[in-house]
């Protein structure tokens, strides 16, 4: 079986959290022209981390044959594992429907965002991999499930 998959990366949340961070860092340094107090150079060290975690989360999924690949932080960070060693796996649902997000200020036809899906996948060697449709499109994420659905019960079916 062949199975070659390439998603893509869903930019909205990620661009979303680097936004507010920039606005953030811009409200506090604009104002103080460079002439930040040792509080200001901690909370702009926090605004900076939370900068970085947008980075973090743009990425994409690539499955060839057997191996399921996650790229992160633009691609320069990446995590491979072996699909044969796949345990299980577990879908979620996250209710974001209720609370006040950031995440509602970004326009959409579906409920990707206010009610994301969430795949974890757990291995022979005790590691976890966690899939987010958030950060991908809806229509790979439904693929990359239906394609790890099938090494799952393959590998029930060879025990």
């Amino acid at each position: 079986m062949r199975n070659q998959i390439k998603t893509k990366a869903d930019l909205a949340v990620p661009l979303l959290i680097i936004c507010v961070g920039c606005l953030f860092l811009a409200v506090i340094i604009l104002p103080a022209e460079f002439g930040l107090t040792t509080a200001g150079y901690v909370i702009c060290g926090f605004i900076s981390l939370f900068i970085f975690s947008g980075l973090w989360k743009i990425g994409h999924f690539e499955l060839n044959d057997h191996l399921l690949t996650k790229y992160q932080f633009l691609g320069l960070v990446k995590r491979t594992v072996d699909l044969n060693c796949l345990v299980k796996y577990q879908t979620k649902t996250n209710n974001f429907t209720g609370v006040h997000s950031l995440v509602g200020l970004i326009p959409s036809k579906s409920d990707k965002y206010r009610k994301p899906r969430e795949a974890t996948l757990h291995f022979t060697n005790s590691s976890k991999m966690t899939l987010d449709e958030e950060l991908i499109p809806t229509k790979d994420f439904d693929l990359l499930l239906e394609k790890i659905s099938l090494f799952s019960t393959e590998r029930i079916q060879l025990a």
